[in-house]
């Protein structure tokens, strides 16, 4: 079994509460989902989009309907085909439901939100965003943080939080 595939089921404790075909031609005739669905307790619905016979995962969700937040990974090797499709049928890629959007994420995060959302635990809205620099580039982040008397991730954070609001100008 696909190694993302059975993380998921371990994620939603093998309680599967539905699953078909998946419609969208996007990811090829095999393409099914399944579905670990609300739970009025939590409210929460998981859905993992996967081939039936190569065990491919295209695509993971995660809905935590109290907070109205939606979590997704798209599998880097798939996602053109969805964008492709969503622009075709003209909808918006990013449209969970009810005017709720997904946040994408890296599956690492995906994965810490979704075991949280279905155990109702509190869980870090941040997203996680990979970065790797070459060891010069390493070094002198990691002086100028030193300077400040702050740690690199906080450093680096700044960074980027200023940068987004520049572009926002």
């Amino acid at each position: 079994m696909n190694k993302i595939l059975k993380q998921f089921l371990e994620v939603i404790d093998l309680k599967i509460t539905g699953g078909e075909d998946y419609y969208w031609g996007c990811y090829g005739s095999n393409a099914r989902f399944l579905e670990s669905d609300y739970s009025a307790a939590n409210g929460y619905s998981c859905t993992a989009i996967f081939d039936s016979e190569t065990q491919t995962v295209y695509e993971l969700e995660a809905h935590d309907f109290n907070n109205e937040r939606s979590y997704r990974w798209i599998n880097p090797d798939y996602e053109f085909l969805m964008i492709a499709e969503a622009n075709k049928r003209g909808v918006s890629k990013d449209n969970a439901y009810d005017g709720v959007e997904f946040v994408d994420v890296i599956l690492e995060d995906f994965f810490e939100k979704a075991s949280a959302i279905v155990s109702g635990d509190e869980y870090d809205t941040r997203v996680i965003v990979p970065i790797d620099f070459d060891d010069a580039t390493f070094m002198f982040i990691a002086k100028a943080a030193h300077a400040k008397d702050i740690t690199l991730n906080k450093f680096v954070e700044g960074v980027i939080v200023e940068q987004i609001a520049r572009m926002k100008l």
